[in-house]
């Protein structure tokens, strides 16, 4: 009776193993090919097929480029309000290759002072200066996305094996794509990549893709912003506390934003500092803030 037993355990954990492979592989098969067909029409890295919902892909994406050798004439940094504003097709003709490295909520010093870090002298920094690039909390903002990216891309870079664990890992990453992180989709992406019609190859190449395929390929950190806003947007502060913080901290936020332009300048980086065009009473907030 105890072989009988020990039999009937040994064949339910054999179809077990086996069911499991099947499954495995009937989920894992498509998957790798759908990421296989995704970078031969996109590439390895993530390409700018849509407008980035985080830091990290603008910083990315930049790092990318001058992986590949791409140098810039001309940079923009600011907030959203470079971001949505400054069209670098429009000003390549005059000062060459632009890049617009304008970021939501971050410091214009911060990515100054990475683009010092890396090396960088444009011919051509244009910075917008705002209430918000004045703030700690937007410098350190910007600090951790483009600390986090740099970091990211280093490792992704090193080619050193270190122990039988590494080995497992780019051998894995080698033989299956979908394995690798950057491949990884969680429930709430595919939530939202179904209910926005986006795109698989995309989506699988580049994680902000849930929608239709955009235009940020060819616009080089440019997204346009086709919402009308109404006359109370026009007529409403909308600083919150941005203004208090810049208040607060103005004399030091201020005094780093200049040591960096002044050590550009010495370079023989021309600097311009512009205004971005803005509603009447985010203006009139900030004229009384100054």
């Amino acid at each position: 009776m105890p072989s009988s037993t020990s039999d009937s355990e040994r064949v339910f954990d054999r179809r077990a193993i086996a069911a499991f492979v099947c499954a495995l592989l009937a989920l894992l098969l498509p998957y790798e090919a759908l990421v296989r067909a995704s970078e031969r029409r996109y590439g390895v890295h993530r390409a700018r097929v849509a407008d980035p919902k985080t830091i990290s892909p603008r910083v990315d994406g930049f790092l990318a480029d001058l992986a590949a050798g791409r140098r810039y004439d001309t940079i923009a940094v600011g907030t959203s309000r470079v971001e949505s504003a400054i069209r670098p097709d429009l000003l390549a003709p005059h000062f060459g290759l632009t890049e617009n490295l304008g970021i939501g909520g971050v410091s214009s010093t911060a990515i100054l002072e990475w683009l010092e870090q890396l090396g960088l002298r444009p011919k051509l920094l244009i910075v917008s200066v705002t209430p918000m690039d004045l703030t700690p909390m937007a410098i350190v903002r910007g600090q951790r996305a483009v600390q986090r990216a740099s970091i990211s891309r280093e490792e992704g870079a090193s080619s050193s094996v270190n122990g039988p664990a590494d080995a497992a890992r780019i051998a894995t990453y080698t033989l299956l794509h979908g394995s690798t992180d950057e491949r990884h989709r969680n429930l709430g992406e595919w939530l939202e990549f179904v209910r926005d019609g986006g795109n698989v190859l995309a989506f699988l190449n580049n994680e902000d893709a849930t929608g239709p395929v955009g235009i940020a390929a060819t616009t080089d950190g440019y997204s346009p912003s086709s919402r009308i806003a109404s006359v109370a947007d026009m007529e409403e502060p909308q600083l919150g506390n941005v203004a208090a913080e810049m208040i607060a901290h103005e004399a030091e936020t201020s005094a780093r934003l200049i040591a960096v332009v002044k050590r550009f300048r010495a370079r023989g980086t021309r600097v311009v500092i512009v205004r971005i065009p803005t509603a009447i009473g985010i203006r009139r907030t900030e004229d009384a803030s100054s």
